[in-house]
C-alpha cells in the first residue's frame, strides 16, 4: 500500500513516520514543500516528499491531515487525480479555540469533502486521537488497544483503511456509512476537552468494549 500524507503538521508527521516504520511506502506533501521534505527526513525508512499532484498520482491511500478549512484548496488542483482514490479524512471542522464544531449533527466535514470531491472514496478515520499518540507510536494503554473508528460508503476503501488501522496496532471498528462522521467528529472535541481542559493529558484514547464485534466490512 502506497500511503500519501497531505499536510506535514503534528498529526501528519506522526502518522506518516509510523506508517513508514512498519513498512508502508510513504509520501509527504505540504503547502510548504520544505516542511514535506523535513517530515520525510524525520520519518526515514524510505519516506519521500512530493508535490501534491505527484503524491495523489502515486498513492492509493491518501491521508488528509490539514486543517479542515484548508482541505478544499489543497485538493482542488488535484480534483481529477482523486478519481477512485481512498481519501482518509483525518480533519475535524472545529473552531479556532477548539471548543465547538463549525459543522455538525445534521452534516459533517467528511460529507462536505465527499460532496466536493465526489469521485474519491472518502473514509473518516484517525480524527479522535491526539497527535502525541501517533508520535509515540503507542496504540495501547495498559495493554488495551485504543479504538479507531472509521466510517465510509465504499467497502473496498474501508477494507484498506481497516488494514492500515490494524497494522498500526489499533482496534479498528467500522462505524458504518460516511454519514456517521456526524458522530465521530464530535468525539474529537470530547477527546480534546478530556485531555487539555480536564487534565487527562494527550496520551489517551477511547476503547469500545464488546462481546461480539460489529460489521466486518
Amino acid at each position: 500500500m502506497q500511503i500519501g500524507i497531505i499536510g506535514s503538521g503534528k498529526v501528519g508527521k506522526g502518522l506518516g513516520a509510523w506508517c513508514a516504520k512498519i513498512g508502508f511506502s510513504v509520501l509527504f506533501s505540504s503547502r510548504n514543500q520544505t516542511h514535506a521534505v523535513e517530515a520525510a527526513q524525520m520519518a526515514g525508512h524510505g519516506a519521500k516528499s512530493a508535490t501534491t499532484p505527484a503524491l495523489v498520482q502515486e498513492a492509493d491511500t491518501i491521508l488528509l491531515t490539514l486543517p479542515f478549512g484548508e482541505s478544499g484548496n489543497a485538493l482542488d488542483t488535484v480534483r481529477d487525480l482523486l478519481h477512485g482514490k481512498t481519501l482518509v479524512d483525518v480533519t475535524n471542522p472545529i473552531s479556532p479555540d477548539h471548543r465547538a464544531l463549525t459543522i455538525g449533527h445534521t452534516h459533517s466535514g467528511a460529507e462536505a469533502i465527499a460532496r466536493q470531491f465526489p469521485t474519491a472514496n472518502v473514509v473518516k478515520a484517525f480524527n479522535a486521537v491526539f497527535a502525541e499518540v501517533y508520535a509515540a507510536q503507542k496504540p495501547q494503554i495498559d495493554g488495551r488497544a485504543i479504538t479507531i473508528f472509521f466510517a465510509g460508503d465504499n467497502l473496498d476503501a474501508k477494507a484498506g483503511v481497516r488494514e492500515l488501522i490494524t497494522k498500526l496496532g489499533f482496534d479498528a471498528v467500522d462505524a458504518g456509512p460516511l454519514a456517521n462522521s456526524r458522530y465521530l467528529e464530535p468525539l474529537s472535541l470530547l477527546n480534546i476537552h478530556l485531555g487539555r481542559v480536564l487534565g487527562f493529558g494527550t496520551e489517551i484514547g477511547f476503547s469500545l468494549l464488546r462481546v461480539q464485534k460489529g460489521p466486518s466490512k
